[in-house]
């Protein structure tokens, strides 16, 4: 992840009164806690972290269309290798023999990279036309994941890793002084990453965890633990090594 933050907000009711109008009280109305995470890099990780879904490897076809021109052949070339019986021409028809009027060939052509070849009949298009195609491209060994109707946000233990370094510019491995461990026992996504298209412009993934009062004996809402590491830069094993007296930056 490129950055995560956390942010504990209380928010409260202010009273005020008398002739200064200074406040009297304040109550406490409620309180928030939130972990978002985001990258600028693509992954499905992060949408399978939010939606508590299982990534599954192979194969899929995607449905996709495009104007192709006709060669002096009476060829169209699709720069792609498509699903059997998946291929579209308004007013045609495909056929696995030699192809007449109003009908089609589709022919497997082995790459790399693999391509398909649709040939037409004389009568039903010229050399230099643009004809539209439709199809099922292969896309193969591919990662996905599906969301279903019964597909819910992710929900459960929290338990979030920041590294510390002694400067706020050198974050190399020699700098990092210890790791700060955040502890939520009860957390919902709350906030799901989408896609964005944009000329030119960058796209950040995000997604946000909220914490929900896990109803816990000991009233815990969330702990910070700070791991320490040596002057050699392993983690410290003295007891009661404690916080350091540099300042760290995450």
């Amino acid at each position: 992840m490129s950055t995560a933050n956390l942010n504990d907000t209380a928010n409260v009711l202010t009273i005020t009164g008398g002739q200064s109008r200074y406040p009297l009280a304040y109550i406490d109305t409620d309180r928030t806690l939130e972990l978002t995470f985001s990258s600028a890099q693509f992954s499905l990780d992060l949408f399978q972290i939010a939606n508590a879904s299982n990534i599954v490897e192979g194969d899929f076809g995607s449905l996709e269309s495009a104007l192709y021109e006709v060669g002096a052949d009476l060829k169209i070339v699709v720069p792609y290798e498509v699903q059997p019986n998946s291929v579209y021409i308004n007013g045609l028809e495909e056929t696995t023999g030699t192809a007449a009027a109003g009908q089609f060939t589709v022919t497997a052509v082995p790459g790399p990279p693999p391509k398909t070849e649709i040939e037409l009949f004389a009568g039903d298009a010229a050399a230099g036309d643009a004809v539209r195609v439709f199809y099922r491209r292969r896309i193969n060994a591919s990662s996905h994941f599906e969301i279903r109707t019964d597909t819910t946000a992710a929900r459960g233990e929290l338990w979030a890793h920041y590294p510390l370094y002694s400067s706020g510019t050198d974050c190399t491995d020699a700098a990092r002084k210890g790791s700060l461990h955040i502890f939520i026992p009860r957390a919902r996504a709350t906030t799901l990453p989408g896609i964005e298209s944009s000329y030119k412009s960058a796209q950040t993934y995000s997604v946000t965890f909220s914490a929900i009062d896990p109803k816990r004996p000991d009233q815990k809402m969330y702990s910070i633990f700070y791991e320490p590491f040596d002057i050699d830069g392993n983690v410290n094993t003295t007891p009661g090594a404690g916080m350091p007296d540099w300042g760290v930056s995450g």
